[in-house]
This record gives C-alpha cells, structure tokens and sequence, in this order.
C-alpha cells in the first residue's frame, strides 16, 4: 500500500476531499487520474504532489526519490 494511501486510511480523508484540493492547482485530474497517483501507479507533477501533501498535511517524498523507484514498465 502507497504512502499516501495509509495516510488518507489513517487521518479518514476520502479520494474526493483530496480530489477538491488537488483540483484547485490542476483541474485536469480527475478522481482516476488521482487514484493512480495515490496508488503509486504513475506520477504526479511536482506542483500536484504538493498539493496532494498539503491536502494530507504530511511531508511530501521528493519527486527525485519516486522517479528512482520508476522501472523500466512505468517508461511505457
């Protein structure tokens, strides 16, 4: 399970409360496009990870650090 997963489990946030926030730095994401981010299936800029970690008051892993754990699949 993501990082950001177990927060939003452990603090109770809903996707959709997250989506509200993200949606104000990005209104291209959607709650799909979301849910990957917070599934660690792709990557979000930089500026809508912020946003995801403001939302979630938590510190944000550094976009260096995620790509780093990219494999040659996520390149596809």
């Amino acid at each position: 399970m993501s990082r950001y997963k177990k927060i939003m489990l452990q603090r109770g946030v809903m996707q959709k409360d997250v989506l509200a926030d993200v949606r104000k730095v990005d209104p291209r994401v959607d709650n799909p496009l979301l849910s990957k981010f917070v599934n660690d299936v792709c990557l979000p800029s930089p500026r809508t990870l912020e946003s995801i970690c403001k939302s979630l008051s938590c510190a944000p892993v550094s976009y260096t650090h995620l790509r780093a754990h990219e494999t040659s699949q996520d390149l596809v």
